[in-house]
């Protein structure tokens, strides 16, 4: 999986480039009042798997912005 491959760092800068995608798709989503597209596409693509991964992952806030990711653009799909 490629999230184990990075260091912290990498893995901080991926979760908030992958939080203002699904920022932008989730308005998007209002507009059209459909599912997020961009989450779909993750989701689709086994992105989401590895974000699950980072679930456990040793430094405590990127559990944490992995768990709030999947909790505010995963839910419901």
């Amino acid at each position: 999986m490629l999230c184990f491959q990075l260091n912290t760092q990498t893995s901080d800068i991926v979760l908030m480039s992958l939080e203002n995608i699904l920022q932008w798709g989730a308005k998007e989503s209002q507009q059209t009042n459909k599912h997020n597209p961009y989450a779909i596409i993750m989701k689709d693509l086994h992105a989401l798997k590895d974000i699950e991964t980072l679930r456990t992952h040793a430094d405590i806030e990127i559990a944490t912005k992995s768990s709030r990711l999947i909790q505010t653009y995963f839910n419901g799909l």
